[in-house]
């Protein structure tokens, strides 16, 4: 089954950091980043991390918690959207 992308994920994801945060959340589906970490291993600058989280969360691909004065980010439970995101290379 093909998933088309919609036009504005398309506009969200060619968005500077977008695909490498997502990219980095699918190989690492079962961990939790703070933006700091995630950042790092997606090799965004972290405001730029900070900006797609909180889009990439409204959009409902990542969800996040409050943990003392962090805060964890992980990928969505949500099973249509795990399956847009298998459509991301």
């Amino acid at each position: 089954m093909i998933h088309m992308l919609s036009r504005e994920l398309i506009s969200i994801l060619a968005k500077s950091g977008r695909i490498e945060i997502l990219r980095t959340m699918k190989a690492y589906h079962d961990r939790q980043f703070t933006i700091n970490e995630l950042a790092r291993t997606s090799g965004v600058p972290v405001m730029t991390t900070w900006r797609a989280v909180k889009e990439l969360k409204k959009e409902g691909f990542l969800s996040t918690r409050r943990i003392g004065n962090s805060t964890a980010i992980s990928l969505t439970d949500d099973v249509s959207k795990l399956r847009t995101l298998k459509a991301i290379p």
